[in-house]
């Protein structure tokens, strides 16, 4: 098991077959940690739920009162994280102008369940929205 940066954190495993390998020391040290952290018990999610819930109050309220002053709100990036976050939080097309992204796949197209339009990394230049989200 290697730690990557990537993501904010994540873990690159590597899986063989049962008994070929000893478990790694890095793997046990991960799991004493997370013991440590106490993620198996229920409260250690409902802290986590109650900080999401209140980024997500946050958040909202800053953008919808962006709004009610006439701002213009732009996202940059509409990667699949983005629009579950945009989802989740209910943030569709009330709230933002549009999302730039690099992708030329994904420019012209909507993000996913919010209908947000995919522009090119331009418009943020052409368009200047008071608030860039990235």
């Amino acid at each position: 098991m290697e730690r990557l940066g990537i993501h904010g954190g994540s873990l690159r495993l590597f899986v063989g077959i049962q008994g070929a390998h000893a478990r790694q020391t890095s793997v046990t040290d991960l799991l004493q940690q997370e013991k440590q952290k106490g993620i198996s018990a229920l409260n250690y999610y409902q802290g986590f739920a109650s900080r999401v819930l209140e980024v997500k109050r946050e958040l909202v309220t800053l953008l919808l009162e962006l709004r009610r002053k006439g701002k213009s709100v732009a996202a940059y990036g509409a990667s699949a994280k983005g629009s579950t976050l945009l989802n989740f939080f209910g943030l569709g097309r009330a709230v933002l102008d549009f999302a730039a992204d690099r992708s030329t796949y994904k420019q012209g197209r909507l993000t996913p369940g919010t209908h947000i339009p995919i522009a090119a990394p331009t418009w943020l230049l052409e368009k200047l929205p008071e608030l860039r989200c990235s």
